[in-house]
């Protein structure tokens, strides 16, 4: 194996850990982006795609989570460096990838806009509609939207240690991450 692609196992390792707290019937896998001559540019998402999740009340939530990555040399060591994220969570399994989410956690700036953000399924009292508005947000890590999910819409957790997973992954990837804000500097 050589050190990009261990780059690019350890960076999976560490999202399955996490998301085996929701699931252990979904994993990811990599590919690389059609139309693209990159060979270090790489799409991280996973299988089954949307990704369905058991409440405590009754009723499912979908979850469809998708990554690019570039593997870089950073700090004497090659690592993956986040392109974009989209986590989408919906009520209906074909509505992850469309605009009939409930919560949709985005980054993707070579699409616009520029900053991090989120889109929630709401209508004001006015008429305005949240789902086309670009909330702004810090950078959102794939832990946080799991621990969102189980602890406010209570999503059943796959594993008793869930939180203490949660924090583990969370650690890791907020002690390699490169920038914390809504922009890439």
């Amino acid at each position: 194996m050589t050190l990009k692609a261990g780059a690019r196992e350890r960076h999976k390792h560490y999202l399955q850990q996490a998301l085996r707290c929701v699931t252990d019937a979904a994993y990811f896998y990599w590919a690389q982006p059609p139309l693209r001559d990159d060979p270090d540019l790489w799409s991280l998402d996973t299988n089954p795609k949307p990704i369905e999740l058991e409440r405590m009340a009754g009723g499912t939530l979908y979850l469809a989570i998708g990554q690019s990555l570039r593997v870089r040399y950073h700090k004497k060591q090659w690592r993956m460096s986040t392109q974009q994220y989209i986590y989408n969570v919906a009520e209906l399994p074909d509505s992850p990838g469309s605009r009939d989410y409930l919560f949709a956690w985005h980054w993707h700036p070579e699409l616009g806009p520029q900053e991090c953000h989120l889109h929630a399924n709401a209508a004001l009292s006015n008429g305005m509609r949240l789902d086309k508005k670009h909330l702004p947000t810090a950078r959102v890590s794939l832990e946080e939207v799991l621990r969102f999910l189980i602890s406010e819409c209570d999503v059943f957790p796959a594993r008793d240690d869930w939180q203490q997973v949660l924090d583990e992954t969370q650690r890791r990837y907020e002690q390699h991450r490169t920038w914390a804000g809504s922009r890439k500097p």
